[in-house]
């Protein structure tokens, strides 16, 4: 059990399982829970229509694949991206309280292993925030 549910109850999860290509199935299968899509790419059809502000910028994913950046150095410099911006903050803080409200939120971009992707540090930030609300 999380330190988050085992301070509050009712609070749900921040869940990073959930990518692009399956995203109709764990939309028909968590039909409560609140899928934020985290990419600079629109996928209209699943209702993403503008870049997130939780993506990564082209020139900060373009050098993290060109020069081969470890996850913790990729992670490093997409904090410095989200520090200087008040709307990834605000979105951040937003889904906390989402959490903390007892809602699930699903973290969706394109890559199939969170373990290569900005979602898990995307889930950090968050709760970190949902740490702060207990």
């Amino acid at each position: 059990m999380s330190a988050e549910k085992m301070k509050n109850p009712m609070c749900g999860e921040v869940r990073v399982d959930c990518y692009v290509a399956v995203f109709d199935k764990f939309n028909a299968e968590y039909p409560d829970a609140r899928f934020e899509v985290i990419t600079r790419q629109t996928i209209p059809g699943i209702g993403h229509t503008t870049p997130s502000v939780l993506s990564p910028t082209w020139s900060l994913l373009t050098a993290a694949k060109q020069e081969g950046w470890s996850m913790d150095q990729y992670c490093a410099e997409l904090a410095k991206q989200f520090n200087g911006d008040v709307a990834a903050l605000v979105l951040i803080n937003e889904l906390a309280k989402v959490v903390y409200g007892g809602k699930d939120v699903f973290l969706v971009c394109f890559e199939k292993d969170p373990g290569r992707c900005h979602r898990g540090f995307v889930k950090t930030l968050v709760d970190m925030c949902v740490r702060e609300l207990t």
